[in-house]
C-alpha cells in the first residue's frame, strides 16, 4: 500500500480566561505546503489503492471545522479526508460532505462507494457532533511531489 503524506504548516493561537471554568478561544491557520510520497503511516498521511507517479496531479480533499464545549471553541481546525487521482471522485466525496445527510444521523462512520472505481471508503466525519460545524469543505489540484504554499482556506 502506497501513502500520500499532505505536508503542512499549522498556527494556533489559544485564548483562556483566567477564571476557573471561564471560556477559551482558539483558531488554528493551516498551510498546505504539497503531498510527497510515503511508503508507511505517518502523521498526516493518507493511504491510496494506486500507483503514485512524480508530478502526477492528485486531488486532496479536506474539511475545515469548528469544534469545542459549553465554554468555548476552536476554529479552524482541519481533517485532510482522502487524496484522490480523479476529479469525479474528488467532486462525489465532497458533495457526500456538503449533503450531510449520510453522516449526520449515523453514528461514527459510513461507507461511501466511489462512483469512478466503484471502491469502498469509510468516511469517519471528526467534524459531525454535538459542537462541531463545517467552515468549508475543500478540493484543490497538487502535483505530487511539488511544493507551493496554499492556505486553507
Amino acid at each position: 500500500m502506497n501513502f500520500v503524506q499532505v505536508v503542512t504548516h499549522e498556527t494556533c493561537t489559544q485564548k483562556y480566561s483566567s477564571e476557573p471554568y471561564g471560556d477559551w478561544y482558539s483558531n488554528c491557520d493551516t498551510t498546505v505546503l504539497g503531498l510527497k510520497p510515503s511508503k508507511q503511516y505517518d502523521y498526516n498521511s493518507i493511504p491510496v489503492d494506486f500507483d503514485l507517479v512524480p508530478d502526477m496531479p492528485l486531488y486532496l480533499v479536506y474539511v475545515v471545522y469548528s469544534t469545542g464545549d459549553s465554554f468555548g471553541r476552536s476554529d479552524g481546525r482541519t481533517d485532510f479526508v482522502d487524496v484522490l487521482d480523479n476529479s469525479v471522485d474528488a467532486d462525489f466525496l465532497v458533495k457526500v460532505i456538503n449533503d450531510r445527510s449520510l453522516t449526520r444521523n449515523n453514528s461514527y462512520s459510513v461507507t461511501i462507494t466511489y462512483p469512478s472505481n466503484g471502491r469502498k471508503f469509510l468516511l469517519s466525519p471528526s467534524w459531525e457532533g454535538y459542537f462541531e460545524t463545517i467552515e468549508s469543505v475543500n478540493v484543490e489540484i497538487f502535483q505530487l511531489g511539488r511544493f507551493e504554499k496554499r492556505k486553507v482556506e
